[in-house]
């Protein structure tokens, strides 16, 4: 049985307004996960560019994990939401986006892993400073010159090349990588 309004609510119950506005069968209106498959880029694009304010968090949240881990791609490796969105000129989304990134705190994070075979590893991550971007790249760099190592950047990391348009904007400093092939 139906419950009374209270006043001053609107006649459209929630469930009629959420779908309308939704105008799909999933809840989450803003999923990143939507697009994972083709049919459902389209409308993901569509809701990313109407909604740039709740879209971006998804680019920052991607930006982050593909920092730490350059195959971890929201859509699968090598298959990231960002290249999507500037493939399909979403310009508002990726502007925000940045400007959010600029203003935020940076991190150098020591990421160790073990090996004992593919796909099988024991992960330690320590972060080792925050700060603002531009003074954690000069710290990367200074750590890369005092140990004398080079930064690279991921199409030089053994494993994980860049596909379908993908790039990694991120410079790492490996001070030993794996050559096995694990």
């Amino acid at each position: 049985m139906r419950q009374p309004r209270p006043e001053g609510v609107a006649t459209t119950d929630a469930a009629t307004r959420t779908r309308t506005h939704l105008d799909t069968a999933s809840a989450a209106r803003n999923c990143p996960f939507a697009g994972c498959n083709a049919a459902g880029w389209p409308e993901q694009l569509t809701r990313f560019v109407a909604l740039p304010d709740e879209a971006v968090q998804h680019v920052i949240d991607e930006c982050v994990c593909l920092a730490l881990n350059p195959r971890s791609g929201l859509f699968a490796p090598g298959k990231s939401l960002i290249t999507r969105l500037q493939r399909d000129h979403a310009a508002e989304v990726i502007k925000l986006a940045a400007e959010r990134m600029r203003a935020m705190p940076w991190a150098v994070y020591r990421v160790r892993r073990y090996f004992s075979a593919p796909a099988s590893a024991i992960r330690s991550l320590e972060r080792v400073l925050v700060a603002d971007r531009l003074l954690v790249q000069a710290a990367l760099e200074e750590i890369g010159d005092l140990v004398g190592v080079e930064l690279v950047e991921n199409a030089e990391i053994t494993g994980a090349p860049v596909r379908q348009g993908d790039r990694d904007a991120y410079r790492r400093l490996w001070l030993c990588k794996r050559t096995d092939g694990v």
